[in-house]
């Protein structure tokens, strides 16, 4: 499949390389998000619940780490089904322009029904909704698109992005 960075696929084998391929896809498509143009004033500030600003990896991923009892409980407020949008999480991480707020929830919307994540740039009021596509016999995508599940474009590319082709594998991934 040909997508907005070319054939993409990722072979993961342990279930942390699946974490931290995951991590870097929603990373990445939230930087995606900021690369926009334009946009309204900027509201107040909002405090972060967690600020990107150092440039060691593993000093960053450290502290995502540490948040993990606070977006377990962002996730778990999603199990019943009647809840649409889980408390916001807010996280601010650096662009060639300064510091930048980013606001993560989990949704169930038109972009699906299940619990995935929306985020929200409030900067310029841009968002995106993560949500899975493809199929496990024609290859996994992710898809950002916008709340009634249209994939998003950006600078004419579909924001559609494989994770691993299945018709490629001779057999399961051992996640």
């Amino acid at each position: 499949m040909r997508n907005y960075l070319g054939d993409v696929t990722m072979e993961c084998h342990d279930s942390e390389r699946v974490s931290d391929a995951l991590s870097f896809a929603v990373l990445g498509g939230a930087l995606l998000l900021l690369s926009g143009c334009g946009g309204a004033p900027a509201p107040a500030p909002v405090q972060a619940d967690l600020a990107l600003n150092a440039t060691d990896d593993a000093f960053n991923a450290q502290r995502l780490r540490s948040l993990y009892t606070k977006l377990s409980a962002m996730a778990e407020s999603m199990r019943q089904r009647s809840v649409r949008e889980s408390p916001p999480f807010h996280l601010q991480i650096p662009t060639a322009q300064g510091d930048e707020p980013l606001v993560f929830t989990l949704v169930r919307n038109g972009a699906g029904d299940y619990p995935h994540l929306r985020i929200v740039r409030p900067k310029t009021g841009e968002h995106a909704n993560f949500v899975f596509g493809g199929s496990v016999t024609q290859g996994v995508t992710l898809r950002l698109t916008d709340d009634q599940g249209r994939v998003l474009q950006r600078d004419g590319q579909s924001l559609e992005f494989a994770l691993f082709d299945a018709r490629s594998r001779s057999r399961a991934p051992q996640d």
